[in-house]
């Protein structure tokens, strides 16, 4: 098994890349605030048409 210390190493240097691969592909916090209105706008619309669709059929069922 390995030692302690060298599992710490390896973590150490995994975490490290992977800040590298993150500072290349980060946004800025206008652009990240940005993207994430648009998906909540998206999301909502989703759930406006899926209410929307759940009446209709609701309606048709009534009748």
């Amino acid at each position: 098994m390995a030692s302690w210390r060298s599992l710490k190493k390896l973590t150490a240097e995994k975490s490290r890349s992977r800040r590298v691969e993150r500072k290349t592909r980060t946004k800025s916090a206008h652009q990240n605030s940005e993207s994430s209105h648009i998906i909540g706008q998206a999301l909502d619309l989703k759930r406006w048409k899926w209410r929307r669709g759940l009446c209709e059929e609701r309606k048709e069922e009534a009748e």
